[in-house]
């Protein structure tokens, strides 16, 4: 080998060394995070389920039509699918910097885009290849049980059990827009029990409303004789939720409605 090979092996040797020490220091010691975000921190660099499950606030809320983690055991043995390795290095290899505190929101991670932490985890944002599978699947089976008249260029929202029980409604969204450019939605009543390509007993469409710092979210839907409702998605109390209805006479009636299933409902 000559010299001058010799000399370049080595400076490379050196330099991967110099890098592999930087990557295996890229942990910032745990004292050195808010106070609220190490807990979050040590249980991900430690790939500890338990510990990460018992410091969320639930139930931790999915993307309709993916079920909601109800409590720490579901957390635990959801938490793979969840906390995936993109998701694992975010946290792991974050630094105090790169958490920002929002006033009465708490801390979050990458402006939002990960988790947010206000006395544990309370929301998180980030959906996992995984649960994008899973997504895509329970969309597709779900439009697939609805009349063909229903089924294309709409994508399922949210699914409301009446609490009578005579009733589930369905919210949709349109991948078309109305005339402000903004999303059409629509609400689908069908009576109980379900059947596979059932014939609603009405549909309305409308749009969503998101207001306040809080990210309040309702819908208003009219029909074409004339009939109006409303829906509260975000109760701000334990308070049941309720559909409000409007008829062209303008007398008013109310459903309450608990969140469902579409597909848990069908035989």
């Amino acid at each position: 080998m000559s010299l001058l090979s010799l000399s370049l092996l080595v400076a490379l040797s050196v330099g991967a060394c110099g890098r592999n020490s930087a990557s295996s220091g890229t942990e910032v010691p745990l004292d050195s995070f808010p106070e609220a975000v190490r807990p979050v921190v040590k249980a991900v660099r430690g790939n500890d389920s338990a510990a990460f499950a018992d410091y969320v606030t639930y139930p931790l809320l999915r993307p309709y039509p993916l079920h909601d983690i109800v409590d720490a055991s579901q957390m635990r043995r959801y938490y793979s699918t969840l906390v995936d390795d993109t998701l694992r290095q975010a946290i792991a290899s974050s630094t105090p910097r790169q958490w920002e505190e929002y006033g009465w929101r708490g801390w979050s991670l990458g402006d939002g885009r990960y988790l947010w932490i206000d006395d544990g985890i309370y929301d998180i944002n980030y959906l996992s290849a995984s649960e994008k599978q899973m997504l895509d699947s329970l969309v597709t089976r779900e439009m697939a049980s609805l009349l063909p008249g229903l089924r294309q260029g709409w994508t399922p929202v949210a699914c409301m059990f009446a609490a009578d029980s005579s009733a589930v409604y369905r919210i949709d969204v349109s991948q078309a827009s109305g005339v402000d450019a903004s999303p059409v939605y629509r609400l689908a009543a069908f009576s109980y029990p379900l059947a596979p390509q059932q014939k609603p007993l009405s549909v309305m469409k409308g749009y969503q409303q998101v207001e306040g710092t809080a990210s309040i979210t309702s819908y208003q839907f009219s029909a074409p004789d004339g009939t109006a409702a409303f829906y509260l998605a975000d109760v701000p109390d334990d308070s049941m939720s309720e559909i409000e209805f409007t008829s062209p006479s303008g007398s008013e009636s109310s459903v309450t409605v608990t969140p469902a299933y579409w597909l848990d409902l069908l035989p």
